[in-house]
Parts: structure tokens; sequence; C-alpha cells
């Protein structure tokens, strides 16, 4: 798929930003899709590993995501969780929830409301609550490369163990 992509300046603007987008704690827009279809979408994991050696560890990852497309507007929702035991102690916990609406408001402008929910036992985050509402507009659309401009109101509440 890349070879198709050119050295132009999306290339360059790709590596000028990706610091910038590499320092956010989870970066959402990696769950957009480009859609082709409308309808119902939805897919699901579940897995268990048993790792063993010097010491035993067990892990359990769980993830869904459903999407639900229409013309005018994108419902979908990510949930992911993760747990590990290493010699049958708690050595890693945590999980993540986001869901988004996405509505056409005029052509070429969306209208964006989100929730996100997080917490990692490891980084001894008790919670991550975030809701916002946003504006976006298509800056460049290829086919290895968009890149949007937006504003964005959020509220967001963050707990910590210490």
């Amino acid at each position: 798929m890349l070879k198709n992509c050119g050295s132009g300046i999306g290339w360059f603007l790709l590596i000028l930003l990706m610091p910038i987008t590499s320092v956010a704690q989870v970066n959402t827009d990696v769950f957009i899709t480009d859609y082709k279809k409308t309808g119902y979408f939805q897919s699901a994991d579940l897995a268990t590993r048993i790792e063993g050696g010097n010491y035993e560890s067990f892990h359990i990852d769980a993830s869904y995501r459903g999407d639900y497309v229409q013309p005018e507007y994108i419902l979908f929702t990510v949930l992911n969780y993760h747990k590990k035991y290493s010699q049958d102690v708690l050595s890693k916990e945590k999980g993540f929830a986001y869901f988004k609406y996405q509505k056409n408001i005029v052509p070429g402008l969306k209208l964006e409301v989100f929730a996100q929910r997080e917490f990692n036992a490891f980084t001894r985050l008790l919670e991550r609550n975030l809701l916002g509402v946003g504006l976006r507009h298509p800056v460049l659309e290829h086919e290895c490369l968009s890149m949007f401009m937006g504003i964005s109101l959020m509220s967001e509440h963050e707990g910590y163990s210490i």
C-alpha cells in the first residue's frame, strides 16, 4: 500500500508531526476507519496466554469494536482490557473504553461527540474520564495519509494512586 504514496509533502508532514501525536496518552484517531459501506460492523477478541521459564505468567486480553455507519453519521465504540498475573500476583491490569458519534453537519465539516474512560494499575492511573465535543475538517485525504484540522472542547478528570 505504501508504494503508491510517493515521497511528497505528506510524508514530510507525517514525520514532522509524529513527535506531537506520540505524546498523547491514547491516540484515539487510530480508531477512525475509512468506511466504504453502511451498516453495523463489529469484532471481538478474547485471548489467554501462559508463559513459563524462571517464572510463570498468565495473561487475559479482551477487546471489542462496534461501528454503526450511515451516510450522515457514524457511531463507534472501542473496548480493551488486559490483565496479567506473574507468580500468582496481579502484575498488570488496564482497561480502555471509547465512544464517538460523528455527524456531517455541512459538506466537509463534521461534529464529534466523544467519551473516554481508562484505568491502568501499572501507571497508578485509577481513572481517567473524558467528555468532549468538537468540529473536524479534512485538510488532506489520500489513500495513504489523511489530515484533519479541528477544534474540541473537553472535560477531563484523572485520579491517581500514590
